[in-house]
């Protein structure tokens, strides 16, 4: 018995692991493509009709592609299996070095492949990329240090008295 509680457990977190991979893996595209995309329009003054059409053609040929080589990137980097809740340096640090990989990969290939492309576009693509991916991961740990420091002052102001359990995990801090 307490092994099949064990095993629906470990299913459970399993597939809740995998749901937030699925979600960090959407919003990763959505980053990426809007990043660059973003460089672009802002370089000619937030007016679709004035990116010149080859600008335009070249990002829509090559963005698929860097897409999925940047997804590929931040799965060798292991940003889809990183327990965000306790997000650290160290996952910032890997963040951080996928974006630049994929940032001069996108630099290289796509002014090698395709064409030149203005300087500002490869700028603002890259800071937005960067900072969209490690916003949504640090959005959640900042989420809950904000809740744990409410329910904190809640429970001072109604007199409740903490408790403190050794060993439980994330077991314990639901109790």
């Amino acid at each position: 018995m307490l092994a099949q509680i064990q095993k629906l457990n470990n299913e459970r977190k399993l597939s809740k692991s995998l749901i937030i991979a699925i979600y960090l893996l959407a919003f990763d595209v959505l980053a990426i493509e809007g990043s660059w995309f973003a460089g672009l329009w802002l370089r000619f003054d937030l007016k679709l009709s004035m990116i010149p059409g080859h600008y335009l053609e070249a990002y829509l040929s090559f963005i698929p592609f860097y897409t999925i080589l940047t997804v590929i990137i931040f799965e060798c980097m292991h940003l889809y299996s990183s327990i965000w809740s306790f997000a650290s340096f160290k996952e910032l640090n890997r963040l951080l070095i996928a974006n630049v990989f994929s940032s001069l990969i996108h630099v290289a290939a796509i002014t090698v492949f395709l064409r030149r492309m203005p300087i500002s576009y490869y700028f603002v693509g890259f800071l937005l990329q960067f900072v969209l991916t490690v916003g949504i991961r640090f959005l959640k740990r900042y989420y809950l240090l904000l809740h744990n420091t409410r329910f904190k002052k809640k429970a001072k102001d109604t007199g409740a008295e903490q408790i403190m359990v050794i060993g439980a995990g994330s077991a314990g801090k639901m109790i």
